[in-house]
């Protein structure tokens, strides 16, 4: 579960990383900084290594873990997050671009060598409860790993179908002369309002995406519906499928 975790927060600096804005730079640091963080601490306790005092700090945790790919450019990822916080200097897009593909390979290598997992096939929609939402996303996933122009357009397209379904289960019903229709209030979405609208524009254009754009765009995809149905499942929003009782 913890390792969930960690692919989750990277997950989110990389929608904050291709947001661009100074705000989302900032933040994007800040995840990719964090996530590497717990996955040092997964591996202390795997190891069975002890912090000197209550908890670990960063540079300790590097200090004590022995064999660790790109260490030293996750103190450098680690030295940037402090100038953000402590100094309040704003990352160019370079920057935050350089990072994220180094924390990438940071935890893709980690994942395999101390657990023997693949770090791409930790699936985030795990965490759903609803079986045919995590269905959907779980396959949604595997159809991004397939690296392949078809296998992302039937991510966003998966996407797209787990979204549906989740609104028409938190839609309000209204009643008007005897007919019933299902709306979906916008205020569901909190936060999650410009990221509705983006990932509604990649499901519009899905088939005239640009093939280095593409890739991208059903990452972003799976993250945001994940994530905003996981909003739902906490808030206790989305209704019981009653169409497909045997689901659940």
């Amino acid at each position: 579960m913890r390792l969930i975790l960690v692919r989750a927060l990277f997950l989110r600096g990389c929608v904050h990383a291709d947001e661009s804005n100074k705000i989302s730079r900032m933040t994007a640091i800040h995840l990719f900084d964090n996530s590497v963080e717990m996955a040092l601490k997964v591996i202390a306790s795997k190891r069975g290594i002890s912090p000197d005092g209550k908890y670990f700090f960063f540079e300790e945790l590097l200090g004590k873990i022995q064999g660790l790919p790109l260490e030293q450019q996750m103190k450098d990822l680690h030295i940037q997050r402090n100038i953000i916080q402590h100094v309040g200097d704003i990352p160019d897009l370079e920057t935050v671009t350089k990072y994220e593909g180094l924390a990438r390979e940071f935890l893709t290598a980690i994942t395999e060598s101390e657990f023997g997992l693949s770090f791409g096939k930790l699936s985030v929609a795990s965490m759903i409860e609803d079986p045919k939402l995590r269905g959907l996303l779980e396959n949604a996933q595997n159809s991004f790993e397939t690296g392949t122009v078809e296998g992302y357009i039937e991510s966003i397209t998966l996407c797209r179908g787990a979204l549906d379904n989740a609104i028409s289960r938190i839609g309000i019903i209204s009643g008007n002369r005897g007919q019933h229709t299902t709306f979906f209030p916008y205020e569901f979405l909190g936060k999650f309002k410009p990221s509705f609208r983006r990932f509604r524009d990649i499901v519009a254009r899905a088939n005239r995406i640009p093939q280095d754009r593409l890739r991208h765009e059903a990452e972003f995809s799976v993250q945001f519906v994940t994530d905003l149905i996981l909003k739902w499942q906490e808030e206790r929003e989305i209704r019981e499928d009653r169409k497909n009782p045997q689901e659940r």
